[in-house]
């Protein structure tokens, strides 16, 4: 037995409950992946306070969910980068980045390559 301080277990009941709280806003996110998706929209979607679901949607993914969409875009982007021949600057409007140079800096630290170097090597 654990300690008295020792959260309770979580079972998969829970666990496959809190996934389904937090999946409107995960489809969501994917179906408009050209588009950024709030944290308090996210969480109108799912019926949540913006408060409780940022906590439910960690504790269910493991990140935030501002971790979770930046992840989803990037990766979008990285397969844009291989099917189009569109510049940065265009991608990065179309997938709800600040700019060119900003999404360069997240692609680069999320793939380890510039997205120049990643089109290259991936086609």
């Amino acid at each position: 037995m654990g300690a008295a301080s020792d959260p309770p277990a979580r079972g998969r009941h829970s666990r496959d409950r809190d996934v389904t709280r937090v999946l409107p806003a995960m489809e969501a996110l994917h179906a408009n992946l050209e588009h950024r998706i709030s944290l308090p929209r996210a969480a109108a979607l799912c019926g949540l306070s913006p408060s409780r679901f940022g906590v439910l949607f960690r504790r269910t993914m493991g990140i935030s969910f501002g971790q979770f969409s930046r992840r989803a875009r990037l990766a979008h982007v990285a397969h844009r980068l291989i099917a189009t021949d569109y510049p940065v600057e265009h991608l990065a409007a179309q997938c709800g980045f600040a700019d060119g140079r900003h999404l360069h800096r997240l692609f680069v630290r999320h793939y380890r390559a510039t997205p120049a170097a990643y089109r290259r090597e991936m086609r």
